[in-house]
């Protein structure tokens, strides 16, 4: 599901899901059993992704990165 290099991954605490980012600005989220990706937002243009992070409670997902690596997002 990603056309470059993968920067990073991050496990939800309930070890249910996992995040992977890359490089071509996308993150993915997969299903940690079957494996399958289950989530894959928009991205915004010459994004990059050069970090991932879970709450706690694995309500939100954090990334970090763009065209300069300087921009954070928080996901729902």
């Amino acid at each position: 599901s990603h056309s470059q290099t993968v920067t990073s991954v991050c496990i939800a605490p309930d070890e249910s899901k996992c995040y992977s980012g890359s490089k071509d600005g996308a993150i993915v989220g997969w299903d940690v059993e079957t494996n399958t990706p289950v989530w894959k937002p928009v991205r915004p243009a010459e994004s990059r992704v050069l970090s991932l992070a879970c709450s706690s409670d694995g309500k939100y997902l954090a990334s970090c990165g763009d065209k300069f690596g300087s921009t954070i997002r928080i996901w729902d």
